[in-house]
């Protein structure tokens, strides 16, 4: 994957990042993989090279010397070989702390 971004300190305390990545698989004929190596059902029966484009805003907050806030936004946007094997596109977000003590 081709992930350019920009990565911009707000504040000391505060950030954001904003990627957008260019999912394409070397070979193919071969499946489509997630994380973890898990293979998409069925995505090795449409050949082609171009999975999606990912596009991905971060940010962290340091409230105190003990607490941090994070989140996290993605959206893939389903490329060829996704479409045709009948994939939508999709997103996935969180938000989360960290507390130190």
């Amino acid at each position: 994957m081709i992930e350019p971004g920009i990565f911009v300190a707000l504040t000391p305390r505060s950030n954001i990042a904003l990627e957008y990545g260019f999912a394409r698989r070397l070979n193919g004929n071969d499946a489509v993989y997630a994380g973890g190596m898990r293979a998409y059902a069925g995505t090795q029966n449409f050949s082609g090279h171009d999975i999606g484009g990912l596009l991905r805003i971060a940010g962290s907050w340091t409230v105190s010397e003990s607490v941090s806030l994070f989140l996290n936004f993605e959206h893939l946007v389903a490329g060829d070989v996704v479409e045709r094997a009948e994939m939508p596109s999709d997103s996935y977000g969180y938000v989360g702390a960290t507390f130190r003590y």
